[in-house]
């Protein structure tokens, strides 16, 4: 019964895909709601490197409130204060994408501009959450000199996932006018 029953529904979906791609410029706006699922995806994948590589930087406190080792735990806070934001930011960002019934349209050149930030930032996500390997975790928060070496090198990171975002941002808003 439950083969008949998808057999009927594929149908019926093959007929209505039919339907549809006869009604002008319904194919783009399909093509255009697909970017803006692949662009929330990709955003959504963006914070969960993000996220994880947080809880890679706390797992960096323990050893040195144990050891009482506290100066750098202010850094550690506050670089993951600012992840945190960084995660929040990706994810409410604005979308790569425009409606069918939006005043103003992204042209296929913004998008691409939009895109080509959307992977710097994944590369640069990526190249962050490679500073903190697990191996290295008990190696780091046992040398405060190599420790604060790196937490510089995060902030660096940090600092560029911050521009990257308020690049993007601007360039939404030039492209909408507002």
């Amino acid at each position: 019964m439950d083969d008949k029953f998808r057999e009927q529904v594929e149908r019926e979906q093959n007929i209505l895909e039919r339907i549809v791609e006869v009604i002008p410029g319904y194919r783009s706006y399909r093509q255009r709601e697909r970017r803006r699922e692949v662009d929330k995806a990709l955003r959504t994948y963006v914070a969960n490197i993000i996220r994880s590589f947080m809880h890679k930087l706390r797992n960096l406190s323990k050893p040195l409130t144990n050891t009482g080792r506290l100066d750098l735990l202010d850094d550690i806070d506050n670089l993951y204060r600012r992840l945190e934001t960084v995660a929040d930011k990706t994810l409410l960002a604005g979308y790569g994408y425009s409606g069918f019934f939006d005043a103003v349209k992204i042209k296929e050149q913004e998008l691409s501009a939009l895109y080509d930030f959307d992977l710097k930032l994944l590369e640069t996500v990526k190249a962050l959450d490679g500073l903190l390997s697990p191996d290295e975790e008990k190696t780091l928060s046992s040398d405060s000199v190599l420790l604060a070496e790196r937490l510089r090198v995060i902030e660096k990171n940090i600092r560029q996932l911050e521009s990257l975002l308020v690049e993007r941002t601007n360039f939404i808003v030039n492209i909408k006018g507002l």
